[in-house]
């Protein structure tokens, strides 16, 4: 079992589908970002996660760690280590548009063909989900957040749009999600 601590919602999408998707029983602590920083002084990353008494700050190790033990998603994590560099470059690429985004130094517009450009055409690597799809998933997320006028910009990148939505679409996305934003999410 793994337990995660985090103030955004939005920014711990990618985290949060991974594990659901992998099988991992996942406790989630929902924090106020005042007392999250409080209890992680000095953590940027928006989310700690617990495993086995092993602390992690890193979202993406978190989502490697579950692409590994899974249990319900063969390939989450890809054991060929070309399509494992591809899923690693596509989460530190959607990570780093984000940043650009938010800090004004790249528009939606201009992010989304350089996304589109490193995906396959069904999933984000390959011919199954993998963690890259979930952090893809939390990309449109961010987006959402900023803005809807994004979608109709989507329209013209169908591997991006089939990528988020295979996620979603995902049993195991969507009982995590219920399960989690229900009685058993506990607020800190």
């Amino acid at each position: 079992m793994a337990e995660i601590w985090f103030h955004n919602i939005t920014t711990t999408t990618a985290v949060r589908n991974s594990f659901y998707l992998a099988g991992i029983p996942v406790v989630e602590h929902r924090m106020s970002k005042k007392d999250f920083e409080d209890k992680f002084v000095g953590n940027f990353t928006g989310i700690v996660g617990v495993i086995d008494g092993v602390t992690i700050v890193n979202p993406h190790t978190l989502q490697r760690y579950a692409g590994r033990c899974t249990k319900e998603t063969p390939g989450l994590y890809p054991t060929d280590k070309f399509d494992a560099l591809r899923v690693d470059n596509i989460m530190e690429t959607a990570k780093d548009l984000q940043r650009r985004i938010h800090t004004g130094k790249l528009t939606t517009e201009d992010s989304l063909p350089i996304l589109s450009a490193l995906l396959s055409r069904k999933f984000a690597v390959g011919e199954s989900l993998t963690i890259a799809d979930c952090s893809i998933s939390e990309f449109e997320d961010f987006l959402s957040a900023k803005s809807n006028s994004h979608q109709a910009k989507l329209v013209k990148y169908g591997n991006i749009v089939r990528s988020f939505e295979a996620v979603r679409a995902s049993s195991l996305v969507k009982n995590g999600n219920k399960k989690n934003r229900g009685a058993e999410i506990e607020d800190c």
